[in-house]
């Protein structure tokens, strides 16, 4: 863990020494909290006089000169689409402590350290329930792939409007699965539940699509406490009370600023296209993302900087495609990061593993599940996103290769397992590093 840590602290070092720091894009987090505690929601940012006075100032031909990227315009302010849930946990309360501004790639770091942390609590918690005898240097190996594979590495090193809301919503999540993880075999299960349901209200805040983390979760606390119909609308309700408290707060928040509950302000950002004609949800960006996320071959080439290698963007990526952009570097997850073949290995696993065991991978896999499902259909296929399921992966990955490696102790195969797991996580690793610390952009800051 220290090591996972302090890489992390290395990574934000370097990025707050970074040019492409001074972009408005890394500050804009510290602008939302000064207007939120000035009782405001748009930003303290006056818009390009020009701008306003286009006639179309949505048209990215016309308002390239003078528009804030990604930044929502709404009746002649500007807005920040991104999570509610970074300004209450972080920058408000830092801002009004020290009536200093907060960092976003400091605010990155803390929310990708706690999230990190809680994951790593949550598979110790997975081995001694399941009583695993797993080797030292193997839980040490897994500790790893869970701090430098899970996608954290590009929030860190790009600590932008969407990684800092994308790092607070797996600070969250992971939290919401150690709590569900604590309450197992505990007496008194309320406590936890509704530590769980705070924390998966809060990932909604920060990302709106863990919504479908949060009805796992929930659906899996019902199931569980489905024997006792009184004990199991208690326990829903201790789980969804904050859920639904948050999503109120969402939802007038939303009105006050564009004057519709479920607008977040995507349709009124300031981008390279005119993002009013774009359908963000479509069947037919189906193949296309599949072949980004999970079967397009890393495309590498060596590099003179750490760690040597430089990853390219998919080629499938740069088709024609009607209303899909928003391309970045990005190499698939299972066939760049060949370890999560082991995953193939789950159901062999899920017969040796105990009924509290099952119920909590069971809400791994539907959140991932339907996390997957909301990127396949997205139009923007982006390395970021990938911290929404990667986590996820990782865990149901972790707690396969751990109850593996045991079935085999005492067999031939062990040995010839631990080497392909060993291989296959070092190539991760190094793949992993070359996908997200990609150059920054040195672009001076609007």
């Amino acid at each position: 863990m220290l090591i996972v840590l302090t890489s992390y602290a290395v990574i934000t070092a370097l990025t707050l020494r970074s040019e492409a720091y001074r972009l408005l894009s890394y500050h804009a987090y510290p602008l939302l909290a000064q207007a939120l505690i000035s009782g405001h929601t748009a930003l303290p940012i006056e818009p390009h006089p020009q701008l306003l006075q286009l006639s179309d100032p949505y048209n990215p031909q016309l308002n390239q000169p003078y528009r804030l990227q990604d930044l929502p315009l709404y009746r002649g302010h500007y807005y920040l689409f991104h999570g509610l849930t970074p300004a209450i946990l972080l920058f408000i309360p830092y801002q009004l402590i020290t009536s200093q501004p907060l960092s976003q790639a400091v605010a990155a770091f803390l929310f990708c350290s706690v999230g990190f942390c809680f994951a790593a609590g949550c598979l110790q918690k997975f081995i001694a329930l399941q009583n695993l005898t797993v080797p030292d240097w193997l839980q040490a190996l897994g500790v790893l792939l869970l701090g430098l594979c899970s996608g954290t590495l590009n929030l860190l090193h790009r600590p932008e409007i969407y990684q800092v809301a994308g790092a607070a919503a797996y600070a969250c999540a992971m939290a919401a699965l150690w709590f569900l993880l604590q309450s197992l075999q505990k007496p008194h299960r309320h406590g936890f539940y509704l530590a769980a349901g705070i924390a998966a209200a809060l990932a909604i805040g920060a990302r709106p699509n863990t919504l479908f983390f949060a009805l796992a979760l929930c659906g899996a606390i019902l199931w569980r406490e489905r024997t006792d119909l009184r004990r199991a609308v208690i326990s829903l309700s201790f789980a969804s009370a904050p859920l639904a408290a948050y999503l109120a707060l969402l939802l007038a928040y939303n009105w006050i600023r564009f004057e519709a509950p479920l607008e977040f302000g995507m349709r009124y950002q300031l981008a390279s296209v005119d993002l009013r004609h774009v359908t963000f949800l479509k069947a037919e960006y189906i193949p296309l993302n599949a072949w980004c996320y999970f079967f397009a071959p890393p495309q590498l080439s060596f590099s003179s900087a750490f760690p040597f290698l430089h990853c390219q963007l998919v080629e499938a990526c740069l088709r024609d495609h009607s209303d899909f952009h928003g391309l970045e570097y990005l190499c698939s997850l299972f066939s760049g990061t060949i370890v999560y073949a082991g995953l193939l290995l789950l159901p062999w696993a899920w017969t040796s593993w105990k009924p509290d065991a099952r119920f909590w991978t069971a809400t791994i896999l539907a959140a991932l599940l339907g996390n997957t499902a909301y990127l396949l259909v997205f139009n923007t296929a982006a390395v970021r996103y990938l911290a929404d399921i990667q986590p996820l992966a990782l865990l149901l990955l972790l707690a396969t290769l751990f109850t593996i490696s045991q079935r085999l102790h005492s067999s031939r195969l062990q040995a010839p397992f631990h080497l392909v797991v060993v291989l296959s996580s070092c190539w991760s690793l190094l793949l992993s590093l070359a996908a997200h610390l990609q150059p920054l952009p040195t672009l001076p800051m609007p």
